[in-house]
């Protein structure tokens, strides 16, 4: 069973402010109130909406709220909530931006400046290809594909509702033998965040900890083609699609990343790269995520972090078959924002709903 959404319904004994006798009520929690004891339906507060939370008033006084461990909408240019689209379009001072993300992202629409910028609030995180002037980009729905930044290697940026995926995609045999792709390297700028790394992934965290941005391990693949007989040591074999993850019988491998105050430097696995079992392209993806509200753990893959990594087919539970690797049991976590709770009486916490896929 795949499971790709969670959603978590609150419904507390706050008394939600009744209507005055005139005048009319003035807020927005008021005005719901006094409409849904006037209708017995519940009413939604709009000034309490967010990108992962909604707040209905109900008749009986109380308020309910709906929590998703991840952003469900984002503000569109009119200031309405509306659906998340991450379709990318050129601005007006020819930067690159999404249609209504709920973080703030711009990528770069060609020169030197920053690939992407990254914003949770006042906290940003910029990265930039440090290898001479980008190319204008292609733009196909949410990706932008810069290409031959390299001889024969583009570089494909994507935008979703975990973050950031950048992807070197090498087309040629002759193009992974560039001694630029020995490591590679994106200079990084922060602000209010302090950048740090275990030798795996890295976090930027803020002042008091708290996690804002972050990457799991950075993996690369081959294209799907390659025998599954063919092993090489140290990689393993996994189904997913190919631009984004790994596909079916596809070679892949780990990646070790090194952190610094102003870079962050991935090293590819030579033996994929050159290897004669490799099938082109090969897709090296040292990703970033904008911290969310879920993540997975493996039982076969016990230091694989998932916080930025084969998301694109939503959490799993329970045995998964994998081509190559056979079941490999999974588990998924959820994390649901309860500061709104604070000093309230929770009268019942009435239920937890999926989207199964």
């Amino acid at each position: 069973m795949l499971l790709v959404g969670a959603a978590l319904q609150v419904v507390g004994a706050e008394t939600a402010q009744a209507a005055p006798q005139p005048p009319a009520p003035t807020t927005s929690k008021a005005r719901a109130a006094a409409k849904a004891a006037q209708t017995g339906q519940p009413v939604e507060i709009p000034d309490l909406t967010t990108a992962t939370s909604q707040t209905f008033a109900n008749p009986d006084g109380t308020l309910t709220d709906q929590v998703a461990a991840a952003p469900v909408r984002a503000r569109h240019a009119d200031g309405s909530w509306g659906d998340l689209d991450f379709t990318l379009t050129t601005a007006a001072n020819g930067s690159v931006v999404p249609a209504a993300s709920p973080y703030g992202a711009v990528l770069s629409g060609g020169g030197t400046g920053a690939l992407v910028k990254l914003a949770q609030g006042t906290k940003t995180l910029s990265l930039s290809w440090p290898n001479g002037s980008l190319p204008q980009p292609v733009l196909s729905g949410a990706t932008a594909t810069y290409p031959n930044v390299l001889p024969d290697v583009d570089l494909r940026a994507s935008l979703g509702a975990d973050g950031f995926s950048e992807v070197l995609v090498v087309k040629t045999r002759q193009a992974a033998s560039n001694p630029a792709l020995a490591k590679v390297r994106f200079t990084t700028a922060v602000g209010g965040v302090t950048i740090h790394g275990d030798g795996n992934s890295f976090s930027a965290v803020d002042g008091s900890g708290a996690e804002i941005f972050g990457s799991g391990t950075p993996m690369m693949w081959d294209s799907v083609g390659a025998s599954a007989s063919a092993r090489v040591p140290g990689m393993t074999r996994q189904n997913a699609s190919p631009a984004d993850a790994p596909p079916a019988d596809s070679l892949k491998a780990a990646m070790p990343m090194a952190v610094s105050s102003n870079a962050v430097e991935v090293t590819p696995s030579q033996t994929l790269l050159t290897g004669s079992d490799s099938v082109f392209p090969v897709y090296i993806d040292p990703s970033v995520s904008v911290v969310g509200g879920w993540s997975m753990i493996n039982a076969n893959h016990l230091d694989q972090s998932y916080l930025s990594y084969d998301r694109n087919e939503g959490a799993k539970v329970g045995f998964i078959e994998q081509p190559g690797d056979g079941n490999e049991l999974y588990r998924s976590m959820w994390r649901y924002g309860t500061s709104a709770f604070a000093g309230k009486h929770v009268r019942n916490w009435n239920e937890i709903t999926f989207q199964v896929g």
